[in-house]
């Protein structure tokens, strides 16, 4: 396996009220557990600033515009590019599978549509081959399924709606297929075409360049020569940011944000991180909404900030490695 670096965030919270600075989190958020990964892993494209298969050495192809973004874990893939963005994937035998897994962090590029052609064909495809080959994609309104392509499909009961980061993952053993959403496992019933693989295989779009690429973010895409078990699946999930692990994984430290009260009606907002490492602060008044507060480079920032100002409510930072 190759290395890969991970990029963790951490948050520093606190309030401004009246005259007095009432602090109630200012502790960084550490490396936490990794997933283990299952047995019979074949290909890991993790999309960190490259196409690299950590897992199997088949290395991807960016074509057509498709790039890097952020990730769950670190970097993805980013297919906003339009017609066909997608990570070209050679046909190798360890891919040519009939019982498999393939699980992966996904976030759509807009809650209308999977695909930049929603005209010509509404699906968008996660992974997969050409005619003959299998693919596992989302329909127009975002349910989940499973095709041998341009045949036949099983659907899921279960659907990607929003512009969420998302965890998916589809298996198949003996014909009995389960798709999962965030670690929750849907079973779908019973689906055994016989796969056949003529062509590439390609992250975001069936490998024949045909229609239904994604519309979107695609992290971590993996694939398994079999059905990995449900807890395997809520493991991954579980472990968020901090995605599976691997021996020779060189994680960097997340940086580490603090607050402390400088004097009367001032804090001192602190941020340590390692050396040649650059990062960004960001703010937010809910936690959902985040701006850009300052870009850090070198190891130590810090600034006061006033907590007099008025009643301006809730203040919150967080800091990340900034790729």
């Amino acid at each position: 396996m190759k290395a890969k670096t991970l990029i963790q965030t951490s948050l520093a919270y606190f309030v401004v009220a009246g005259a007095a600075c009432r602090i109630f989190c200012c502790d960084a958020l550490g490396q936490g557990a990794c997933a283990p990964v299952p047995t019979g892993l074949v290909g890991w494209w993790p999309g960190n600033g490259n196409a690299d298969d950590i897992a199997g050495g088949d290395d991807g192809t960016p074509v057509n515009g498709a790039t890097y973004g952020y990730g769950e874990v670190g970097e993805g893939f980013e297919l906003l590019s339009g017609y066909q963005a997608c990570v070209l994937v050679t046909n190798t035998a360890s891919l040519q599978l009939q019982d498999f897994t393939i699980e992966c962090w996904i976030q759509r590029g807009s809650a209308d549509f999977v695909t930049p052609q929603p005209a010509s064909d509404p699906d968008g495809c996660l992974f997969g081959f050409g005619p003959g080959g299998y693919v596992f994609a989302l329909h127009s309104d975002g349910t989940l399924f499973l095709s041998q392509t341009w045949d036949s499909n099983i659907t899921g009961l279960v659907a990607v709606t929003d512009t969420l980061l998302h965890h998916v993952a589809v298996t198949t053993s003996g014909g009995f297929v389960v798709f999962y959403l965030d670690g929750v496992a849907y079973p779908a019933g019973y689906y055994a075409p016989t796969y056949t693989f003529s062509g590439p295989a390609a992250i975001g779009a069936p490998g024949d360049f045909g229609l239904s690429s994604f519309y979107g973010f695609i992290d971590e895409l993996s694939v398994y020569d079999n059905a990995i078990s449900s807890d395997e699946i809520e493991s991954i999930y579980a472990a968020g940011s901090v995605g599976k692990c691997a021996d020779n994984y060189q994680p960097t430290p997340a940086p580490e944000l603090s607050i402390q009260i400088a004097a009367p009606g001032f804090v001192l907002l602190s941020l340590a991180g390692v050396t040649g490492v650059n990062y960004e602060v960001d703010s937010s008044s809910d936690l959902v909404n985040w701006m850009a507060y300052t870009n850090v480079a070198g190891p130590t920032w810090s600034q006061i900030l006033p907590s007099s100002s008025g009643p301006v409510g809730d203040q919150f930072f967080r800091a990340s490695i900034n790729p």
